[in-house]
């Protein structure tokens, strides 16, 4: 069996004063190539991505891409509020030469199942020949990708799949009755289950800290290692408790600093900055989590 893609929706790193630190590209790209990682994803949720104006989503991707080579995919997620921004960036993404756009639905106002579809038809043409990946999360972005909508959209040429973020199992299943349509499983506590139902793949904003664990599942997955799998579904598990579910991306980076040796900064404002203590209990609680997998004895989390 081939084994599932493992996405990982890469932190943007920033300065103390929130301002983009493009020099910390070349050594993300290269810690998640060495990981296993398939392929990095450019403005989405946990990269902060609403918060990034189109001229930043450009200049990351460009860096990206500058440092990936054939070793690592890059996605930019394209989403905005208005189909003109999205469409410029899914213009973009193409002839900067992406692998591949993404792109959440528009946010803010409520659309209409036809209005959805207009606007992903002209974001697949603006995108072609890359492939579309949909992204839902409608507890953030408040339109939702119906399953009789993405029946609809899967018919179109360069559509191939889409990121489930709903936080429904039962939502994730339907969508991998849709003919055709590579889904991949946005939430953590259904990484197993998702890949046992047959999903193509995870996007993890945690995966930013700990990519072994994602990579690991994937292969045990693919080779038929019960026992690994599960030992890397309940290291998932806990460490998603001791990462606060990834709701601090300030904590994620911290930790993701620490791991690459190199500091890249906070969330941005009005994101919560990383809380008092907060590190400290996390890196404990990481210690109890990894303790059976092959991250258990590494210095980068000692306090």
């Amino acid at each position: 069996m081939q084994r599932p893609k493992v996405i990982v929706p890469l932190l943007t790193p920033l300065t103390r004063d929130s301002a983009l630190q493009l020099s910390a590209v070349p050594k993300l790209v290269d810690f998640f190539a060495a990981a296993g990682v398939d392929a990095l994803w450019i403005a989405g949720t946990t990269s902060e991505g609403p918060l990034l104006s189109a001229l930043e989503r450009r200049k990351l991707t460009e860096a990206a891409l500058e440092t990936a080579g054939s070793r690592i995919g890059v996605t930019l997620q394209v989403g905005c509020a208005s189909t003109a921004e999205t469409l410029e960036l899914a213009s973009f993404a193409r002839d900067a030469g992406a692998s591949s756009v993404a792109c959440v639905t528009p946010y803010y106002y409520a659309l209409s199942e036809a209005e959805l579809a207009r606007h992903y038809r002209a974001v697949a043409a603006a995108a072609d020949p890359l492939p579309l990946y949909l992204y839902t999360i409608p507890g953030r972005a408040g339109n939702a990708i119906s399953v009789s909508l993405a029946r609809e959209l899967i018919q179109v040429q360069n559509v191939k799949g889409i990121k489930d973020s709903t936080g429904s199992i039962t939502m994730l299943l339907d969508y991998l009755e849709v003919g055709g349509l590579e889904v991949y499983s946005g939430s953590d506590p259904f990484a197993a289950p998702a890949l046992l139902a047959g999903a193509a793949g995870l996007v993890s904003g945690l995966a930013n800290v700990l990519p072994e664990l994602y990579v690991g599942l994937a292969a045990a997955h693919a080779s038929g290692a019960a026992g690994e799998f599960i030992t890397f579904y309940r290291a998932i598990l806990a460490a998603s408790q001791a990462l606060l579910q990834g709701s601090n991306f300030s904590l994620l980076k911290a930790l993701l600093s620490r791991r690459i040796g190199q500091e890249i900064g906070w969330g941005r404002a009005p994101l919560p900055p990383l809380g008092e203590g907060m590190l400290e209990t996390s890196l404990a609680r990481l210690r109890s989590a990894l303790r059976a997998t092959p991250l258990a004895d590494q210095s980068w989390l000692e306090s």
